[in-house]
């Protein structure tokens, strides 16, 4: 079976951006979603397609937040979703060290 890994990222038919999920999700029901973007820019944009396509499921009943993580270019964020998320701060930190090497 051939499969073909030349897809476009960040593309309305390829990736998530028109669809109503994450790029990825961790847990069962899901508690930490990501949200990627290439350039680094697009760190605002990811953040808001995480709350915009996180739902609120029964199964949350019990949790005040969930996890998010929007990744833009070499940027990251980490933040609280869900109900209670207004109570927890945002963390963004660069994913490249001074010496421009990954960390």
């Amino acid at each position: 079976m051939d499969l073909d890994y030349t897809t476009t990222r960040n593309s309305t038919t390829d990736g998530s951006h028109a669809l109503v999920r994450p790029d990825a999700t961790y847990g069962q029901p899901p508690i930490v979603f990501f949200e990627e973007k290439e350039e680094a820019g697009a760190l605002k944009q990811a953040e808001r397609e995480l709350h915009q396509k996180f739902v609120d499921i029964p199964q949350y009943f019990r949790i005040k937040f969930v996890i998010g993580v929007a990744i833009a270019g070499d940027k990251a964020s980490f933040q609280a979703i869900g109900s209670m998320s207004n109570t927890v701060k945002k963390v963004k930190v660069s994913l490249i060290d001074a010496k421009g090497r990954a960390r």
